[in-house]
């Protein structure tokens, strides 16, 4: 297998970089169904009598909550293993960079099957879940009948849409907890709402003239990012999407804010992200999600700066250059509250109601720092950025929907091509020229009288593609063959 693996990579390797796009699906094919598919064989595997619905008897059986996230989440790599992966990303060939040699595969399975030795924070979370468990088991047949025909409403929806399961819209976030939990209870029927309104704007787009091809235009020029700062310098509230850990994306989004920083020299420039973490702040023993609040004086979301980047060590070059040229960063993330998502919902952080919980958050830091700074510079312009499950006009309570009456223009940040987070996906159907692999930069925008809301039902007002370098591919590449292994 691991010789296939390199065999495979070798082959997409060396292909044009045209050619690569149509490699990737046909791997995926060969190899594996994609997550949302499996996704639905849990969910028809766990709405069956013997997990969750009523059997004969009336008795409802509904499987424990797991616990082996904390294992997972405890493990951390050794000083040894990451010096040796640095070494090897270090490397300036690329036939060096898919070589898996025996070496590192055996240091890798040691890492994998090593017990970490357990942090007071990981006891802490053990305890913090056990207690949540405890509450799991207390719930009533009642509870367990509701949330079981849910699941099996949600089961039967994304079945009867298959077309879906490639869109990363639905396979990233909008997926079911199959096993009970007053979490899982809560999300999937939020998540039923979700795939309804989902329904619902591929049926306006449908019905919209020409599907709403005629009213996208597109910009292909090395001076996208300047055609769309131009495009942005009016506005008050720009809320920027990406999908993590592309640094040629990380790196445009920087030069996006310099730009409308250059472009707008008389306004305050305050950018916002996900990507800094708030200061810690202590939690009670016995708080939950529903009881935990967040205090939002200026001390609590304090400026980031260059050692906070460091630290934390995404998109740092990133960052540090907006800090290098007088932008202020704030951070977003509160990891006590992470902390809580982490228990209640056993590990999953992507989840629909993970990310609507953390939005709510941040949503409060937004409005709050925005007023505060608005005192002293009424025509500041505000920058969210943060990853598309958030910032997505498709999400529900995603960002820019809790600012709508600031009319926030939302900008999908894309490598080497619009990225399939969207309705469009759906609608226009993976063979449209507009998921066409591109090797230069591009700008798509809506036009026309109905421009708001064809944004609003395919999830983006702008989308701005960056061709990818070949030498940060050959990375990723190398990353995901070692993960898989």
């Amino acid at each position: 297998m691991k010789k296939l693996i390199v065999f495979a990579v070798s082959i997409w390797m060396s292909l044009p970089l045209c050619a690569q796009k149509n490699f990737l699906p046909a791997a995926r094919a060969a190899f594996g169904k994609t997550a949302a598919q499996n996704t639905v064989q849990k969910v028809a595997a766990h709405t069956a009598p013997r997990a969750g619905l009523p059997s004969a008897a009336g008795r409802v059986h509904a499987p424990a909550p797991q616990s082996k996230v904390l294992s997972a989440a405890a493990a951390q790599p050794s000083r040894a293993f990451k010096q040796q992966m640095k070494a090897v990303l270090g490397k300036k060939s690329a036939a060096d960079q898919v070589t898996l040699s025996a070496t590192h595969i055996n240091l890798l399975k040691r890492f994998l099957s090593t017990p970490p030795e357990e942090s007071e924070e990981i006891r802490q979370l053990r305890t913090m879940m056990s207690w949540y468990e405890e509450k799991t088991a207390q719930a009533t047949n009642e509870d367990k009948i509701e949330f079981a025909q849910t699941t099996k409403q949600l089961a039967d929806l994304m079945s009867a849409n298959k077309n879906w399961l490639r869109n990363r819209f639905i396979e990233n976030i909008l997926r079911p907890i199959p096993t009970y939990s007053p979490f899982a209870s809560k999300h999937n029927k939020l998540l039923l709402a979700a795939l309804k309104n989902f329904v619902h704007k591929t049926q306006w787009m449908n019905a919209y003239p020409n599907k709403g091809h005629d009213a996208l235009q597109k910009i292909s020029s090395k001076h996208a990012i300047s055609e769309l700062a131009a495009r942005l310098q009016k506005e008050n509230l720009v809320i920027l999407g990406e999908f993590h850990y592309l640094t040629e994306v990380q790196e445009a989004m920087a030069e996006l804010v310099l730009t409308l920083k250059r472009q707008n020299p008389q306004r305050r420039v305050v950018v916002f992200t996900e990507f800094m973490v708030l200061p810690r702040t202590q939690l009670a023993t016995d708080a939950t999600l529903s009881t935990y609040f967040r205090p939002l004086e200026s001390a609590y979301v304090p400026q980031v700066d260059a050692n906070q980047v460091k630290k934390k060590n995404y998109a740092t070059k990133s960052f540090l250059k907006l800090l290098k040229n007088q932008v202020e960063v704030y951070p977003l993330e509160d990891m006590t509250q992470f902390k809580l998502l982490w228990v209640e919902s056993n590990g999953k952080l992507g989840a629909l109601l993970s990310m609507i919980e953390r939005n709510r958050t941040w949503a409060r830091i937004l409005e709050n720092k925005m007023a505060d700074i608005r005192q002293t510079d009424p025509d500041a312009l505000f920058i969210v950025y943060a990853g598309q499950g958030h910032t997505s006009w498709l999400m529900p309570y995603s960002l820019p929907k809790f600012f709508a009456n600031e009319h926030p223009a939302v900008v999908e940040l894309s490598l080497d091509g619009p990225q399939t987070f969207t309705s469009l996906f759906t609608v226009w159907g993976e063979d449209d020229p507009f998921f066409d692999f591109l090797s230069t930069p591009a700008l798509y925008y809506w036009t026309g009288a109905d421009k708001r809301a064809l944004a609003r039902n395919s999830g983006f007002d702008y989308n701005l593609v960056i061709p990818s370098r070949t030498w940060e591919a050959v990375k990723r590449i190398y990353k995901t063959v070692i993960r898989g292994v």
